[in-house]
């Protein structure tokens, strides 16, 4: 058992993942990759901004944790005892719920697409501004919930239990009626809510978002977006763009423009312009019949170009989320968190 309530030094785990306590902002926070944590006591624990990436934590005791803003995509949570644990705002995409306790467990404003949580107990729980799409709900227990504004598009019902549950999703949802599963939407749905004692409205999938449900919608996009990088690299490849992004689930890299890091960090537009301005320079000088003959008009313009560059990459190396790895021309300026890309090349070579 891995007792993660007390600061600690780095634990390699038998599965060969990595457990540890990192600092950044003045917090002490813990991070997780492909370790093996079951059965692990984690009780009020307070794990914030934690990652638990591709981890398995079956069977372990998370009663009243704290894991709000928690990167936990694709880990295993079977058979956990969740009860009144806090995962608001966490990335929970492809995780698996199977038959964990969540009662009263608060899952507002978190990002569980394609989750698993056949035979989990959700009763009491919070998943109002959730993006549940495509979720698997079957059997579960669901019952005196409150949905608000809930995305379940795709997700599966199916023998779940919802009665006192309340509030309003987006479906359309698969649901148990009259011994066959079916897709119902709208005022379907609504009447199948009804006569299984929920009181839930529903919206059409694609009508327009209201400015609260936008706000969240792009604050859940761009959180889930920024942890799947793994690595931004800038480096100059003839005439492709400056940066080379690689993220999960396949790291393998692919240019992009400074444009693109808004996607990722809060990148000032003038340095947006002003890093296009440089990389034109380079595509304006470049001998396309003989790349390699590419010259600048004098040494010194050679040497300003490349000072232009290093002063780029200074200015964004802190603006990256601590998790990414950055580097400029070969030279490290973040290093990332340890272990984190060698585990996704070697996740994508075993096929996950």
């Amino acid at each position: 058992m891995i007792e993660v309530r007390q600061p600690g030094p780095v634990e390699i785990t038998d599965s060969g993942g990595m457990l540890m306590r990192l600092s950044w902002e003045g917090q002490d926070r813990y991070y997780a990759v492909d370790a093996d944590l079951d059965r692990s006591d984690f009780t009020e624990a307070k794990l914030d901004d934690a990652w638990f990436l591709w981890s398995d934590l079956t069977g372990s005791v998370l009663r009243g944790a704290s894991l709000r803003s928690s990167e936990c995509s694709e880990a295993l949570f079977a058979d956990c005892d969740l009860t009144d644990a806090k995962f608001t705002g966490a990335s929970l995409d492809q995780a698996d719920f199977t038959r964990a306790r969540l009662t009263g467990a608060d899952l507002h404003l978190a990002s569980a697409t394609d989750a698993k949580f056949q035979g989990a107990v959700l009763t009491g729980a919070v998943l109002a501004k959730a993006a549940l799409n495509r979720a698997d709900f079957a059997n579960a227990d669901l019952r005196d919930s409150e949905f608000h504004q809930t995305r379940l598009i795709g997700a599966n019902l199916s023998g779940a239990q919802v009665s006192g549950s309340i509030g309003s999703i987006t479906g359309p949802v698969a649901v148990r009626d009259s011994h066959r599963t079916v897709l119902l939407d709208g005022p379907a749905l609504e009447e199948w809510f009804r006569r299984h004692g929920a009181q839930i409205a529903v919206h059409a999938a694609y009508a327009p978002l209201s400015e609260s449900e936008h706000r969240t919608d792009s604050q859940l996009r761009w959180k889930q977006k920024q942890n799947s990088v793994l690595q931004i690299r800038m480096l100059i490849d003839w005439e492709a763009d400056p940066f080379w992004i690689s993220e999960r689930p396949e790291p393998t890299s692919r240019p992009a423009p400074a444009a693109d890091l808004r996607e990722y960090c809060d990148i000032p537009d003038e340095l947006v312009e002003q890093i296009d301005e440089w990389h034109r320079e380079w595509t304006n000088l470049l001998n396309w019949a003989d790349p390699l003959a590419t010259e600048f008009p004098s040494p010194e313009a050679e040497a300003d170009w490349e000072r232009r560059e290093r002063e780029f990459a200074e200015l964004i190396a802190p603006l990256l989320a601590p998790h990414i790895r950055f580097e400029c021309s070969g030279k490290v300026l973040n290093s990332g968190f340890p272990g984190l890309w060698d585990a996704a090349w070697d996740r994508a070579k075993r096929g996950f």
